[in-house]
């Protein structure tokens, strides 16, 4: 019963004297179920209890969103994948102050965005977002006496506009994949919006000292990316059996290798990785009068491995550019106007291979 809490009491069996005593006391939430709302404790004889753990904030499905020692850090989580997953662990910091979201699935993470996230060339797990000049990525409900961080990765060459940036940012970080990482440090600002043209993806808005960790899934299978406090990523591959077969590092480098087989099956220990290659791709789904620019797809050496040869290895990238390459040069390919008698007239002007 939601009246009676749960009582733990530890006693000594040699002597029947108290030891200490766990209390936890419920509440019920809006879809009927019950959550520890607050943990108590007393030891020896004391007649008090002492709160320890207070679960501040659920979400509608149960998950825990906010909770702290007390007189300490809070902790928030955001869940994803229906509410299946964490998808982001931050320390130091209350719900109502953070914002995170890898545009994996339906939930957006305390941010505001309109149009579908692109499956396509990614940082962490397999989609993006694609800024185009009039849908920015933002946040409202801010305290504006409050310095916070927002962090992203781009496949820009230049940092994408955030109003109440402040002097000395942003500040470029490193380039991984083609993907570069971008800080903006702001306050004095009530709501933040990010915009520009291009690709983003894995953003994230915390309060300074706040300590930011995410994750991507492969619903049913796994944990896919770790991106941790730092800024450094880690993939996680799985065989096709769905076990966790490569742990690599934000550079594709194999950091573990797991193998499975039977007791006394002779292992192979040769790996072969694939060579770099790339092709042209042209983007096809402009509208009519307009011609698409082209677009390099690029699959770096040592993205993909194989015990079997090195042509497998190979075969995997080639796959990759395969069935991802016209897609990311639709994506991000531009349109220009085709040269004709409406763009190019003039008693000295002339279409001359596409140009005027």
């Amino acid at each position: 019963h939601v009246a009676v809490p749960v009582l733990q009491v530890v006693t000594d069996s040699a002597t029947a004297s108290h030891i200490a005593s766990v209390k936890n006391t419920y509440s019920i939430l809006g879809n009927g179920k019950l959550a520890v709302n607050l943990i108590k404790a007393k030891q020896g004889p004391a007649t008090v209890f002492e709160e320890k753990i207070d679960f501040n904030k659920y979400d509608t499905s149960g998950n825990l969103v906010e909770q702290q020692k007390i007189n300490d850090i809070k902790s928030v989580y955001f869940w994803d994948y229906k509410s299946s997953y964490p998808v982001a662990v931050i320390n130091n910091a209350d719900s109502a102050s953070v914002a995170f979201t890898s545009f994996e699935a339906e939930n957006n993470g305390n941010w505001s965005y309109t149009g579908s996230p692109l499956d396509t060339v990614a940082i962490t797990g397999k989609k993006a977002y694609r800024l185009n000049g009039s849908n920015a990525v933002s946040r409202s409900g801010l305290n504006s006496g409050v310095v916070y961080f927002i962090t992203y990765w781009t496949r820009n060459n230049a940092a994408f506009s955030v109003g109440g940036t402040q002097s000395g940012y942003p500040i470029a970080g490193k380039t991984i994949n083609g993907w570069k990482f971008y800080v903006h440090k702001i306050t004095g600002q009530s709501s933040v919006s990010i915009s520009g043209t291009g690709l983003i993806d894995e953003v994230r808005l915390y309060p300074e000292f706040a300590l930011f960790k995410t994750f991507t899934y492969a619903p049913l299978l796994g944990i896919t990316s770790e991106c941790d406090e730092n800024n450094r990523i880690v993939y996680y591959e799985y065989d096709g059996f769905g076990r966790l077969s490569i742990i690599r590092d934000e550079n594709k480098n194999v950091l573990r290798r797991i193998r499975y087989h039977y007791n006394g099956q002779q292992e192979s220990t040769t790996y072969y990785y694939n060579v770099a290659i790339n092709q042209n791709f042209t983007r096809n789904n402009c509208g009519s009068g307009y011609t698409g620019s082209s677009v390099t797809y690029t699959v770096a050496a040592n993205t993909y491995s194989s015990d079997i040869s090195q042509a497998d290895a190979n075969k995997k990238a080639s796959n990759d550019i395969t069935g991802n390459g016209q897609y990311y040069a639709n994506v991000t390919g531009s349109c220009t106007a085709a040269c004709n008698t409406s763009t190019c007239s003039g008693l000295d002007k002339r279409c001359v291979f596409g140009s005027c």
